[in-house]
């Protein structure tokens, strides 16, 4: 099957979104199916291209007027790409104002299914802070995105239940399919080295739970055991005992990943219950073999617990993430190994190959 992808996506910066587009691509072909990439122009290099999936870029999204070129030559390009690439599926990762794609799929009768991995319209209000008419525009845009597409694809049960009450939207176009990772990139490698690292990969977006983590380290620091924080972000963080990366790329993460005894995941209670969490991060960690401490974020928090991949803590709650860091570093010898193997069994489950496939079963089955 020729399946054409299209996003929003800036492609060249090494974000989740990025590694979720990429990773569902490469799992559709996996599947055996042929990948043609539509984005936006990207601001820098692309590195770690996979030669199986095609690419085709169109302007840039860096600002409103980019935006608003990015989708009107989507009205042009989309009809010969449709011939031109046989296309038989089209996959859209939902975005502000993204709907001429899902009217065009629509009009040549292809099966389409859109996916949404958050909530635009409280994105939009962070991120850009638009004027009311802009926002009710958009969200225009997203209920008609959602109508003409054949099948919507949820990465959390509430972003199912919040579009399904918003836009009156029937249940059984809906299917809820978590986030994933590539397990064939990701490797249990491990290199020497001196402290007990822990890990934390996230932005300084609130839910994120950065905040709880610096608390977290000043706790532990009083403790003065030989444990390092090492943290990649989007901004620099002060910290001592902290090592901070920003912004750093796929590569240089994987390299990073060895010299890690345990990564923390302190996500928001207000996210997870607006919206859901899929944490792509975790699931990295996972397939690392690398037990995690996350927060109560729901199934994957319930499998890491049932599993025994990591611990699972109370939201919110600086004392119990440096209690249970220190009770990992005092039983490193007894339980890390364990929980490792764990790790990297229960990321199987997630490969983006996995997630491709149930995405394909639930559109035509």
């Amino acid at each position: 099957m020729n399946i054409l992808m299209i996003s929003k996506i800036d492609l060249s910066r090494p974000t989740g979104e990025t590694e979720h587009f990429l990773g569902l691509a490469t799992g559709f072909t996996k599947l055996g199916h042929k990948v043609l990439l539509l984005c936006p122009k990207p601001s820098s290099r692309l590195k770690n291209i996979n030669n199986k999936i095609n690419y085709i870029f169109v302007s840039s999204t860096q600002n409103r007027f980019k935006s608003f070129i990015f989708q009107l030559l989507l009205f042009f390009y989309l009809p010969i790409l449709f011939l031109r690439y046989k296309i038989n599926f089209v996959y859209i990762r939902q975005g502000p104002f993204l709907l001429i794609p899902t009217l065009l799929s629509r009009f040549f009768a292809f099966y389409t299914a859109t996916e949404i991995n958050g909530l635009l319209q409280e994105d939009m209000k962070i991120l850009y802070n638009p004027s009311e008419l802009i926002m009710h525009f958009s969200e225009i845009c997203e209920k008609l995105s959602y109508k003409f597409s054949n099948k919507i694809i949820a990465v959390t049960p509430q972003l199912k239940y919040f579009i399904k009450q918003k836009y009156s939207i029937p249940d059984s176009k809906i299917c809820v399919v978590s986030n994933g990772v590539n397990t064939d990139f990701y490797t249990m490698e491990k290199i020497r080295h001196e402290y007990f690292n822990v890990l934390f990969m996230g932005s300084n977006a609130k839910w994120q739970g950065l905040d709880v983590l610096l608390e977290t380290i000043d706790a532990v620091n009083t403790r003065k055991l030989p444990i390092k924080f090492i943290i990649v972000t989007n901004k620099q963080v002060y910290e001592k005992n902290t090592e901070c990366f920003v912004n750093i790329e796929r590569e240089a993460v994987k390299n990073l990943l060895k010299k890690i005894d345990i990564a923390v995941a302190p996500y928001k209670k207000f996210r997870n219950n607006a919206s859901g969490i899929s944490p792509i991060k975790v699931f990295t960690y996972l397939s690392s073999g690398i037990p995690v401490i996350v927060s109560n974020i729901g199934e994957i928090g319930h499998e890491i617990e049932s599993k025994n991949a990591g611990i699972v803590i109370e939201s919110d709650n600086p004392g119990k993430l440096s209690e249970a860091i220190i009770y990992m570093y005092r039983n490193r010898k007894k339980t890390l190994e364990a929980m490792s193997e764990n790790a990297r069994l229960l990321a199987e489950k997630y490969d983006w190959k996995i997630v491709a496939s149930k995405i394909i079963d639930f559109v035509y089955n």
